[in-house]
């Protein structure tokens, strides 16, 4: 909603300069941190499905492909086993 250099100056203003200093690595730490919550308490990202009625959606450049959006269903939860197995610390 805000451009990153509003918000760093906000941040700064209560007080917040290292946060406003690395918003983007404390927001990746966040991020993996609530993944691996995620995970740890049973979330599987793999057992997430697409609905089929996607699967039948039809744009202007035509027909969804069903194939496709498996394998982005597939990438989509193998990055977030990644990030909940991420142990970088910030």
């Amino acid at each position: 909603m805000y451009k990153d250099t509003v918000l760093a100056d906000c941040l700064n203003a209560v007080g917040y300069r290292n946060l406003a200093e690395n918003m983007d690595s404390v927001a990746r730490r966040v991020q993996n941190m609530r993944w691996q919550m995620r995970l740890k308490t049973g979330f599987d990202p793999g057992s997430v499905k697409i609905p089929e009625r996607f699967k039948q959606v039809v744009t202007w450049k035509g027909a969804i492909d069903p194939e496709y959006l498996n394998s982005l269903q597939t990438n989509y939860a193998q990055r977030i086993r990644e990030m909940g197995s991420s142990s970088e610390r910030g």
